[in-house]
């Protein structure tokens, strides 16, 4: 077989050190049978967990004492807060939808290699059943046709010599039975013993739980960047919280995936840096290793592989000297006339031995090189290739996600604690004509001060009324729009609104030189 290329990252993580409990680095050739190995790739998987239990214990530590501590007395920008929380949540975003892409890319390659793997399992098991009806046509020539022919021949002839001769002949048949089913039973002891239904059938139900969790695990991670984006956008202490609380959760779920993916690459890597090993090592005896690999360096279109040419050219020979042994038989059956009698049994024979001749065809074809290698190569190519590199861009994603998320879960619990309103403020209406107003800037808490401006509240001229210290409350000017209004009683207000009006246009009429005073209607 022509060596295929391998993928740089197949070495790469080949070269991953193997640990197991004892901290004793490991053979990494993949042995799925040794407990060593198997620690290994468990070791590696359990540092991710490891990694993100101590950053949430720190994290749950940061939180509780931004719960205890006192929040502030006046409204902090969060701005750039948000726009660092936002850039994680978009590199988090992207890596889910990568996710999305590199899950389904290797739940394709796995459902290649099960295809593959059904295959192969098919050709062995027509390889078993092939090799079963040719040793159970075997027996029936020997039983019912050698047989029959026999009784014919002892009962209708006479002649001892020629029925000696005969009984050679039919014995002659029976040998060359005996020397096809022994070739059988080598060409059996050859073909790999291994039940490949139960590999796919796992497989598919592992692959179906992984496939699953990959794409739930996804959608809470998107979930939870959409509460952070609403919490973010309208800083809403509650949708920061519980973005917050339930990321905890998915983030511990995204390291564990992180994990499983990491010892899945791992082992993936050392299987297909040697892949012809481990398919080798399926053989239960030296012969059926012998065969795995005549098949794994066979060529296709050179026919048989040599360790099953040899078996099936002498299956064929014996076929051919029962077939002539037989018409022998006949021939010297012929002066005694006996050829109705033996119509049955020959015919019988006959029909059993183009039968058996069909079926060593069949399993001639079967045993080709062709498709048994060609099976093999598309397992490789589906693990190798495809499904791998559909782990290894999970691998790369699902930890990338996951340390944007640790900087999310980092951001969010400060955003929320300055995101805490102002204690005792209360909105006040600007506009509202009746809304308490506070007292001029050049004199800010004194209500007798001077005034610098030349307008009047309804920007007039404005006269000296400073003997009027009611007027003179009434009539100050309006705050300055940039100005927040203070809290101011309503104790420096207290006549009614009708006095307050009614006050305002006769001073306003005096100011003009208007008519005297009619009372304006209320």
């Amino acid at each position: 077989m022509a060596n295929t290329e391998k993928f740089w990252f197949i070495t790469l993580l080949h070269d991953f050190p193997h640990i197991n409990f004892s901290f004793e680095k490991t053979n990494a050739t993949f042995d799925p049978s040794s407990s060593s190995y198997r620690e290994s790739i468990v070791f590696l998987s359990a540092l991710p967990v490891i990694f993100i239990l101590l950053i949430i214990i720190l994290s749950a530590c940061c939180l509780c004492a931004l719960c205890v501590k006192k929040q502030p007395q006046k409204a902090v920008k969060t701005t750039c807060l948000r726009i660092f929380a936002a850039i994680f949540i978009i590199f988090t975003i992207g890596s889910a939808a990568v996710g999305f892409f590199a899950n389904q890319h290797t739940n394709s390659g796995v459902n290649s290699f099960v295809n593959s793997v059904n295959d192969a399992n098919q050709s062995l098991e027509d390889t078993y059943s092939t090799l079963n009806i040719l040793n159970q046509t075997a027996v029936r020539i020997q039983s019912k046709g050698v047989n029959g022919i026999l009784n014919v021949i002892r009962s209708r002839i006479q002649n001892t010599t020629a029925v000696n001769l005969l009984e050679n002949l039919m014995e002659k048949i029976e040998q060359d039975s005996d020397s096809t089913r022994k070739i059988l039973k080598e060409i059996k002891d050859k073909v790999p013993r291994t039940d490949l239904t139960n590999v796919s059938t796992r497989t598919k139900e592992i692959e179906f739980y992984r496939w699953c969790g990959t794409i739930v695990l996804l959608c809470f991670v998107l979930f939870l960047m959409i509460l952070a984006i609403v919490g973010c956008y309208k800083k809403s202490r509650c949708f920061l919280l519980m973005a917050t609380c339930i990321g905890y959760l998915v983030l511990l779920l995204v390291w564990i995936a992180s994990g499983v993916y990491l010892g899945t690459a791992v082992a993936g890597g050392d299987l297909c840096d040697s892949p012809d090993g481990f398919i080798e090592s399926l053989g239960s005896n030296s012969a059926q290793k012998t065969v795995i690999k005549a098949y794994l360096d066979c060529e296709v279109g050179k026919g048989l592989p040599s360790n099953f040419s040899a078996n099936v050219k002498d299956a064929n020979k014996a076929v051919y000297e029962a077939n002539t042994t037989l018409n022998h038989v006949i021939n010297k059956t012929l002066p005694f006339n006996i050829q109705n009698e033996l119509k049955q049994p020959v015919l019988y024979i006959r029909g059993e031995l183009d039968y058996a001749l069909g079926n060593i065809t069949t399993l001639s074809e079967l045993l080709d090189c062709k498709s048994f290698h060609n099976d093999y190569t598309d397992v490789k190519t589906s693990v190798c290739e495809t499904t791998l590199i559909g782990i290894v861009l999970l691998l790369l994603v699902v930890p990338f996600m996951g340390l944007c998320m640790v900087f999310i879960q980092c951001l969010l619990p400060r955003i929320w604690h300055l995101s805490a309103k102002r204690r005792g403020y209360r909105p006040v209406d600007d506009t509202d004509p009746f809304s308490p107003r506070p007292p001029p800037y050049n004199g800010y808490g004194s209500m007798h001060a001077g005034r610098t401006s030349n307008a009047d509240y309804y920007g007039e001229p404005r006269h000296s009324i400073n003997d009027s210290h009611s007027v003179d409350v009434l009539t100050h000017e309006l705050p300055r729009n940039e100005s927040p209004p203070p809290a101011v009683s309503m104790s420096y207000f207290p006549l009614s609104s009708q006095f307050v009006s009614l006050f305002q246009h006769s001073y306003r009429s005096w100011q003009l030189g208007d008519p005297p005073y009619e009372r304006p209607p209320f």
